[in-house]
């Protein structure tokens, strides 16, 4: 269900004051949020999420930047440096049709194409913008379940922990393309080493699996945040 517009502004201001802000910086950053450029799908002083983590800081930064903007960019997203704060900071320029609506999470935005597709998002750290690369259409995904044993309780290891199991397909959360038979149980603390070496085996078989159905029907680029998202499946199917 939507969150009200208090609840959505009483949710962010917690989180921002326990990330270090006050209340005043809300109020300021707030007023940012609601401005004419925001508005009008441009995003101001957006950063790739690769800089946002001192640790990551490596030689590749720069590269991995660029891997991230150049998949935007391939969206007809263009980006402007925004160095008023910081070297890696960006103006973001929509394409015409997309658009950025708020999520469950009050921190967290979705990038909407013309079509209401969410094709990315970005989430608020501080008073920042943090970008993380754009989705794709479709991928290798799974559903993780709970064992229910014969006498219909949930199954559990020695520590009291529910055993789970996944399922693999290839599709989104959406649409299921691809049913790839069987569940496989995830590693729980009582599997002997060559256990887990068996269950981790059978995992990326299962995801093998499922990336060669995707090669052979059509789907070879899956991997691309641009392809298919003009392509409607008539092959789907319940996992």
């Amino acid at each position: 269900m939507k969150q009200s517009l208090e609840d959505a502004v009483t949710s962010f201001a917690s989180e921002f004051v326990k990330q270090g802000g006050n209340l005043s910086e809300v109020v300021e950053y707030l007023c940012g949020l609601t401005n004419e450029s925001f508005s009008n799908c441009i995003i101001e002083d957006i950063c790739p999420a690769s800089t946002c983590d001192d640790t990551k800081r490596t030689d590749r930064l720069d590269e991995i930047i660029d891997e991230c903007l150049g998949e935007w960019e391939k969206l007809g997203v263009t980006f402007r440096p925004y160095t008023l704060k910081n070297e890696y900071s960006y103006q973001m320029i929509l394409p015409n049709g997309w658009k950025v609506e708020t999520s469950e999470n009050s921190i967290w935005f979705n990038i909407m194409d013309q079509n209401g597709n969410v094709r990315g998002s970005f989430f608020l750290k501080g008073r920042k913008k943090i970008l993380g690369k754009p989705i794709t259409k479709y991928g290798i995904m799974c559903r993780t379940f709970d064992v229910i044993g014969k006498d219909g309780k949930f199954l559990r290891d020695s520590q009291g922990t529910i055993i789970k199991e996944k399922k693999y397909y290839f599709g989104n959360e959406k649409e299921v393309l691809y049913d790839v038979p069987d569940r496989v149980r995830n590693i729980c603390c009582d599997d002997s080493k060559e256990e887990q070496k068996k269950i981790i085996a059978e995992k990326t078989k299962k995801r093998k699996e499922a990336h060669i159905w995707a090669m052979t029907h059509g789907y070879s680029d899956y991997e691309d945040p641009a392809a298919y998202w003009d392509k409607s499946s008539d092959t789907r199917r319940r996992v």
